[in-house]
């Protein structure tokens, strides 16, 4: 009688699923979402637009999500800390954890309702890098990087003296040799470069170089993959090469990236991976990606990402709040 039934209910479910395509559609989404207990969403060309802010439409429905379910919310990003605080401010977010330089930084956010903040705030992960692997990159890109003739820029680009230029992310500070002024529009107000020019090679003499979290390199792409291949050759055991733009190559400590950083806050909220919805854009973004058991990758995303990542999903772009109607649909959807 038993396997009657469950034959006959199977065969029903089949037959609703032909003649009412819509409810076979949210059967699913009902399975997605019960089995979805964390969101983990990337930042820039992800849940913020190309203005580098947050959408009523996407905040609301973040808002909602906080209130209605018991999912945990985490951003994870290659920006360094003290810029994504008073970002995630501005935009009224406050995430459980937030992730940054690529993984390096991993915070826990004790909500007072005043925004995201260092005093309100503890670092629960950090990976450094080592000062002695700071100091020979320091010395190799004092030469390496050093222009020959001058040259046209390169996009958002403009160096005068470099290929490209070093940026040293130092605790909350950050130090570079030639600045870019069309970076700090990409940055708060607030977290702003301090440009060092070739004094910054010398910061080994008078800094010990601790709670580096992060440097990256912006600059020509094909100047940046000749960089790598020497970072490569030189620091394999001791660097995690990232190119989270064409003009930007990140380093961070070995062995660093999102995907580790997710696992590591997973095994803090006693969640596995596989029950993680994970959002991004970027080519920092792959090892978070692969890592969660529903990956989303955006509409703008980098081509190459969809293409190594081909079990993900394709959401809308970050402009058209991609994510935002992802997990409406997930989450709050009937239909």
């Amino acid at each position: 009688m038993d396997d009657w039934a469950t034959r006959n209910g199977y065969l029903l479910c089949l037959l609703m699923a032909k003649l009412f395509p819509s409810l076979s559609i949210a059967l699913q989404n009902k399975k997605v979402f019960m089995s979805i207990k964390a969101i983990i969403s990337d930042l820039d060309g992800t849940l913020l637009n190309n203005q580098h802010r947050i959408s009523a439409y996407t905040l609301n429905v973040l808002k909602r999500l906080k209130k209605e379910t018991n999912v945990c919310f985490v951003v994870a990003t290659g920006r360094p800390y003290a810029d994504v605080f008073p970002t995630l401010t501005d935009c009224g977010l406050e995430p459980d954890y937030i992730i940054t330089s690529n993984g390096a930084r991993v915070h826990q956010l004790l909500p007072d309702g005043r925004g995201v903040r260092t005093d309100n705030t503890r670092v629960v992960i950090g990976h450094n890098l080592k000062p002695s692997v700071v100091r020979q990159i320091l010395e190799y890109a004092k030469g390496l990087s050093v222009l020959t003739s001058p040259r046209e820029a390169v996009g958002f680009i403009q160096l005068k003296r470099r290929k490209f230029n070093t940026n040293v992310y130092q605790g909350p500070d950050w130090w570079v040799d030639e600045g870019i002024e069309a970076s700090k529009e990409a940055f708060h107000p607030l977290f702003q470069y301090t440009e060092m020019k070739d004094a910054l090679y010398d910061l080994p003499s008078h800094n010990a170089l601790e709670d580096v979290h992060e440097i990256f390199f912006a600059g020509g792409h094909d100047d940046l993959a000749v960089w790598e291949t020497h970072l490569q050759k030189e620091l394999a055991d001791a660097l995690t090469l990232t190119f989270s733009h064409p003009n930007i190559l990140d380093a961070v400590a070995h062995g660093v990236n999102k995907g580790v950083a997710v696992t590591e806050v997973c095994g803090r909220l006693g969640l596995n991976v596989a029950e993680v919805a994970a959002f991004g854009d970027g080519m920092n973004d792959e090892k978070m990606l692969a890592v969660a058991g529903h990956a989303y990758v955006m509409a703008n995303a980098n081509p190459e990402l969809a293409k190594r990542l081909p079990k993900a999903k394709t959401t809308g772009t970050n402009d058209e709040d991609g994510v935002a109607k992802e997990l409406e649909k997930l989450f709050f959807s009937s239909a």
